[in-house]
């Protein structure tokens, strides 16, 4: 049932090398490395209108079936409400100390590359405004 529920797995992203921003690119690198880790096939399709197709305006986003799912955090735990987790063999405890450091490492991440791509002069007009 999991293989023909995926069979038409979709990942949307922004062009990836024309259009994506560093945490965007970054963000659908992610999802794609956990997709793989957890043996679910999908198709990955980069449009220029992403943003406009996801549900909240936020890339990559996940179609599965009827649903739509943005964002990596979101599409881990659509994943895991499928019943596949990449963390099943650890404790509550250790589940809940990945999950914070998660949490830190990406806030923390997700500033500087925003930082990078909006405030570095040499980034700005190299990849930003380009």
């Amino acid at each position: 049932v999991m293989n023909e529920e995926w069979s038409d797995a979709v990942l949307f992203s922004p062009l990836q090398a024309e259009q994506a921003m560093m945490d965007q690119f970054a963000d659908t690198l992610a999802v794609r490395v956990f997709l793989k880790m957890a043996n679910l096939p999908y198709r990955l399709e980069q449009r220029q209108n992403a943003y406009f197709m996801s549900p909240t305006g936020e890339v990559p986003f996940l179609r599965v079936k009827n649903s739509l799912t943005a964002e990596f955090s979101p599409i881990v735990d659509f994943v895991g409400k499928k019943g596949i987790k990449l963390s099943d063999s650890l404790t509550a405890s250790e589940q809940s100390d990945i999950q914070a450091y998660c949490a830190l490492i990406e806030e923390t991440l997700r500033n500087a590359e925003k930082y990078i791509s909006w405030l570095d002069e040499e980034c700005y007009d190299k990849v930003t405004s380009g």
